[in-house]
Formats: structure tokens, sequence, C-alpha cells
């Protein structure tokens, strides 16, 4: 704790300055939400025109398949792993060295800028939400506990994308060029977080492959709270199975920062 004191006016300046460069590229930014409110449109055309031939199963309404596509393609946005990005680039330009020599910790470091990114991106993406609502659909929380204990998973789910981003960009020591590993991964993590279909749609052999997966915790398990589909048991296991993530990959995290550390000291030996 002292050292979190001591060093906090460095956490500010660097989410600070993530923050001034997002919104340096904001026309960026721009292009990115008119993409994800075209992908939610896509999204309810056709699911709309699924339902229409009877097809879908009747597990789930219509209208809440398009209002969970709506919120989950949202928070994903606001959860973007952007540490991936930044670390591949600054590994393959050599920039790494300077990270290295600050007083503050690298995972630290990276931490902050995913705070400072968070809140440059955080502005649009509640612009977006009024376009959002008409090109696809929003309701809601089920009840203001609800709303509470979504706000709680949604920390989480916070927690656990920047450490799955941190995991995904350090391969970047070993491989320096990762940009299709990285496709890889933004594809599997949004199909099986169920950014594309509901989980309760999946077939069984692939629900299961979800359900181990840590992904569920990212966008499935925060909207079932937030609908208020999980309560009692059932919601302290779904906080549970986060934090759980956010544990483990939290330890797994720090173990491969300090072989990717060893790397970077080879490299420059």
């Amino acid at each position: 704790m002292p050292l979190l004191h001591r060093n906090f006016p460095g956490y500010v300046q660097l989410a600070s300055m993530w923050i001034r460069m997002f919104f340096t590229y904001r026309a960026n930014i721009v292009f990115q939400l008119l993409g994800l409110l075209l992908q939610i449109f896509l999204l309810r055309v056709v699911w709309s025109a699924v339902y229409a031939s009877n097809s879908a199963s009747s597990t789930i309404p219509l209208s809440t398949v398009i209002a969970y596509l709506t919120l989950v393609n949202l928070q994903f946005t606001l959860l973007n792993p952007f540490l991936a990005d930044y670390i591949q680039e600054r590994v393959s330009k050599g920039l790494i060295v300077f990270d290295l020599l600050r007083p503050i910790g690298f995972l630290q470091q990276m931490f902050a800028g995913q705070i400072g990114a968070t809140t440059g991106v955080l502005p649009f993406i509640l612009a977006a939400l009024p376009f959002a609502a008409v090109l696809g659909s929003l309701r809601p929380p089920f009840s203001l506990a609800a709303l509470g204990f979504y706000l709680l998973s949604l920390a989480l789910a916070y927690l656990l994308s920047a450490l799955l981003s941190l995991l995904i960009g350090m391969i970047a020591f070993w491989t320096i060029e990762m940009s299709g590993f990285r496709m890889i991964y933004y594809f599997t993590s949004q199909f099986f977080a169920g950014a594309f279909i509901p989980l309760v749609l999946f077939p069984e052999p692939l629900r299961t492959v979800a359900g181990i997966l840590p992904f569920q915790a990212l966008a499935s398990l925060p909207f079932s709270i937030y609908l208020g589909q999980l309560q009692g048991p059932a919601l302290a296991q779904a906080l549970l199975t986060q934090l759980a993530w956010v544990l483990i990959l939290g330890l797994l995290t720090s173990f491969i920062w300090r072989l990717a550390l060893r790397r970077v000291i080879i490299q420059g030996g």
C-alpha cells in the first residue's frame, strides 16, 4: 500500500497520457463505433430472419437475444484489450527498454494505461448508446440490486479482460510479430463469450467448451446478472467463477512476465 500511494501520481500521469492519445485519434474511435453499430444492426437483421424462419430455439425470446447482443457488443468495446497491440508495438520497435527503466513496474504501467484507454473511449460509447438502442435493443436492468451486482461483475470482467490482453501481448517477447494470433484470439474470445450467439443457444458440445473457458465471464455472466437470470446461489457462483479466473490469470500473468523479462535480458546480452 505505501508503494501504491507513493507511485499514485505516476499512475495518474500514465492514465492521462492514454486519455489524451485517444482524444488525439478520436476520428479512429468514431469509425470503430460506426463499425460496432453496423455489427449490432446486422446481428439484429440476421437473428430476426432466423426467428422468422421458425428454426430458432424457443429457449430465449427474440427481444432478449437482440438486447443481449446489443449490450454484450457495447460491453466488449468498453473492455477492448488495447494492451496486446501496445505491447507488441513496444517490443517490435525496441521501445520496451524505456518502459522497463521507469520507476513504476511494467505490469502496473499497463494497468494504468488500460484504465486511461477505457476512460478515453467511455464518452464515445455513451454517445453511441442511443444509436445502439435504435439499431439493436436495450432494456433496463432487472432491479437496482441486479444493476449493482452487474457493475461488480463488470469490474471483474474488466480485470479479466486486461489480464488476458496482457498475456496475449507478452507473446510478442517470443514471436515479435503476432497479428495473426491476435486475430484468432479476438474472434475466439468474442465467439465463446457469446458476442455473436447467446451461449444458451450453443449446441451441447460447444456449450461445454464455453463453460470451461474464461470468456463467458467477459460477457455472458454479467449480462445474465443484468437481466436477473442469476440470483441467489447461482449469482454467487457466477461472481466466484469470475473472481477465480481473475486470480488464476493474475498468477499466470506474473509468472509469464518473469519469463518474458528474462527473455529481454537474453536479447540485450
